[in-house]
């Protein structure tokens, strides 16, 4: 494996096994151009090219987003489809780090043809996010009279999606924070009531809502509010 001083080790040698290729009048496309794994799962990168045989591939792997020679972490020549689909699986990717690659034609000494890389494509591996219980369902009204710190986790029935965030703080500012899988997708201490367009993507589909009453400390006693997360 290929590698850099001290950088974070990369994934291992991958294999594949195909046709290579004549001719290459276009240079392969990645099928995926911006792929996230759930830790546990294989991983994969996959691209299209049509060709005929007499040749290969060069892939090259670096650490971080944008394919820069200084984040390379591997280039070796590879086997792949000739025309149609090379699919090839990753060993060795370390949790949360964001990984990209490029793919290009090895022409042989006898062929013809023009190396061109297609566009950097991008590869990460997420670390499992376990879902906490869900105790309300998006569309309800969580009602509130304490000055106590409260958790609902809003069942959403979609990983992935869009909602509005209503709240009603009446008169005494109160906090909401409203995060999916520890992601913060809005955090005010505000008063009066509004509507917050938000959206969320991962791999559960619980959105936390936290109310801490009376953000500012400047009132005694109890305060009210109400909350509601639409369906997505």
């Amino acid at each position: 494996m290929a590698g850099q001083g001290d950088r974070t080790p990369g994934p291992a040698r991958p294999q594949a096994i195909g046709a290579p290729y004549y001719v290459q009048p276009t240079a392969p496309q990645p099928l995926n151009y911006d792929a996230v794994y759930e830790q546990g799962q294989p991983v994969y990168i996959a691209w299209n090219s049509g060709m005929a045989s007499c040749g290969g591939f060069v892939l090259s792997i670096y650490h971080g987003g944008s394919c820069s020679s200084g984040g390379l972490l591997q280039s070796n020549q590879q086997a792949g489809w000739a025309s149609g689909t090379t699919q090839i699986e990753l060993l060795g990717l370390a949790l949360d780090q964001q990984y990209s690659w490029k793919v290009k034609p090895f022409i042989a000494a006898n062929c013809g043809g023009d190396p061109l890389w297609p566009p950097c494509a991008k590869v990460k591996v997420k670390k499992h996010v376990a879902p906490p219980a869900a105790t309300d369902q998006c569309q309800e009204v969580v009602f509130s009279g304490t000055v106590f710190k409260e958790v609902h986790h809003i069942e959403m029935h979609a990983v992935q999606g869009t909602f509005d965030f209503w709240y009603d703080a009446i008169n005494i500012p109160d906090r909401f924070i409203v995060s999916y899988e520890g992601e913060i997708l809005w955090n005010e201490c505000v008063a009066g009531t509004d509507t917050i367009p938000l959206a969320y993507s991962g791999s559960t589909s619980i959105i936390t809502v936290t109310v801490l009453p009376n953000c500012y400390a400047l009132y005694q006693g109890d305060t009210e509010w109400s909350v509601k997360v639409s369906c997505p």
